[in-house]
């Protein structure tokens, strides 16, 4: 039997692995939301990073199999 991309991604997604680090990202997202509204304005350059990186890690939490089809 073949597994459809579909299955694939749902098997990756459902892997108790990718839980795990998923989990660790959803902690530093929320560590790094909470610094940024405490500290915004004190350092500029710490802002621009942390909201880099939470963009960065919503689009790594938010990833449909469509998303990766178009890329």
């Amino acid at each position: 039997e073949t597994s459809t991309d579909q299955d694939i991604f749902y098997n990756w997604k459902n892997n108790q692995v990718t839980k795990a680090i998923f989990s660790v990202f959803q902690q530093r997202l929320g560590d790094m939301t909470a610094e940024l509204q405490s500290n915004a304005g004190v350092d500029p350059n710490r802002d621009r990073f942390l909201v880099g990186y939470i963009a960065a890690v919503k689009d790594l939490l938010l990833a449909e199999l469509d998303d990766i089809k178009e890329a």
